[in-house]
């Protein structure tokens, strides 16, 4: 059984070279079928690093209440205002970068936007 390859008439073949069906599924699939690396595997133990870590800080949160978080003391506003404020601060600063890196592109100049096609 022949299997028709289908060519679009508006652009080039996506796929470069001969390939079957099955090589291109191949390549495609090899890094997920393949066993993991050594540096997936640090990267893996770091991680539950941080979940345990995370377990921990929610336990500390639950035993001791948010009075580590310096909340009591009246010389400062506490984890929770500071967090908020920080994260919040990022949050604008990154909406405000992004579209200008992207809009910074003159005419004929690719800027920091990536294109996909030569």
């Amino acid at each position: 059984m022949s299997v028709k390859k289908y060519e679009s008439q508006l652009r080039e073949p996506l796929v470069n070279g001969n390939k079957t069906y099955g090589q291109v599924t191949h390549d495609i699939v090899h890094t997920i079928e393949a066993k993991p690396t050594r540096l997936w595997y640090i990267g893996f133990y770091v991680s539950v690093a941080l979940l345990m870590f995370g377990a921990y800080s929610v336990y500390r949160e639950v035993v001791y209440g948010i009075g580590q978080w310096n909340v009591n003391r009246t010389i400062g506003w506490g984890w929770d205002i500071t967090n908020f404020v920080w994260w919040v601060g990022i949050g604008h600063a990154g909406t405000l970068i992004s579209p200008s890196f992207s809009f910074s592109a003159k005419a004929g100049e690719q800027g920091l936007t990536v294109q996909l096609r030569p």
